[in-house]
């Protein structure tokens, strides 16, 4: 053999060595690991919802038959809170806007039934306006909508519906001015005419100075304070008299006791705002009890 054919034999032996090493079994071959799924969070249960915030009445609907009326709650209980706790407890806490000067914060105990599927409510005190006591078929519960319907009704066609949210509605913008114009003054009555069978009576012509220089003052607790201001007609008056104040829904009319606005009508009777301004109130009241065109027109300048 000469030295041409033994190189050539010695390159395929290096090929066939290559190829062997190639072929090595003890390399193990990469392992590819199939997709992995991610753990599913399983859904909150319904007592985790109900207690998982603070809510807040944002609707009622009025279902009577297939007809349905939706209005926004009362304005003064659009910021009040509904609170359930894990103990089975449950709030309305009363916040700053309250229908009247006596609105306080109440109690109840709360029961979920039937696969929760009803919620059942008992309110320490007799009666709560804002949601009544009893059982509610729950229409709708979630992270961010609780929605009710008053069970075991007479007439299951005709039903209220509530529905609260984490969220609190914003009051109607003239509500919150005009409420905003009565608070943080002192007003005093300038004005006071009653009208009787097309007849006017200046009545505060016939007020002494003693009575002139009285004053009121609207506080955000919806109380209303009547302060006798210097002078006292009667020394053993009390310097202050407070009762209850309330603006209607769409901010047009206001009541407020006779007797702490210094006017003679009905307790509590509602009067229309004729004006309001930063310096002037004007209210005024009518009734067919005062006879023809009869009307009882006061009015306030701020000082």
């Amino acid at each position: 053999m000469n030295i041409r054919d033994l190189l050539r034999g010695l390159g395929a032996v290096g090929v066939a060595s290559s190829i062997l090493v190639g072929c090595d079994k003890s390399t193990p071959a990469p392992v590819i690991n199939p997709p992995t799924t991610p753990p599913t969070t399983p859904a909150p249960t319904a007592k985790a919802s109900l207690t998982g915030h603070d809510w807040y009445l944002v609707n009622i609907e009025f279902v009577t038959g297939s007809s349905t009326y939706a209005r926004a709650p009362k304005v003064c209980y659009q910021d009040d809170i509904l609170r359930f706790t894990q103990d089975n407890r449950a709030e309305h806490l009363a916040n700053s806007r309250r229908c009247t000067s006596g609105d306080v914060d109440l109690q109840a105990t709360w029961t979920l039934l039937a696969n929760d599927t009803r919620l059942s409510l008992s309110w320490a005190s007799s009666t709560n306006d804002y949601l009544p006591a009893g059982e509610y078929d729950i229409l709708a519960l979630t992270a961010t909508e609780i929605r009710i319907a008053k069970a075991n009704v007479a007439n299951p066609s005709t039903r209220e519906i509530y529905t609260f949210s984490p969220a609190a509605l914003n009051p109607p913008a003239l509500w919150q001015q005009r409420q905003d114009l009565l608070m943080g003054k002192r007003w005093r009555m300038t004005a006071y005419v009653t009208t009787s069978n097309q007849t006017a009576t200046d009545e505060y012509a016939r007020l002494t100075a003693c009575q002139r220089d009285n004053f009121l003052q609207f506080n955000p607790t919806q109380t209303i304070v009547n302060d006798e201001g210097a002078t006292k007609c009667n020394p053993a008056d009390p310097q202050t008299q407070t009762g209850g104040w309330g603006m209607s829904d769409d901010g047009y009319s206001l009541g407020a006791p006779g007797a702490v606005l210094g006017v003679a009508i009905p307790q509590n009777a509602p009067m229309t705002i004729v004006e309001l301004s930063a310096t002037t109130l004007s209210l005024r009241w009518s009734a067919y009890n005062q006879g023809y065109g009869g009307s009882t027109t006061v009015t306030y300048t701020a000082f």
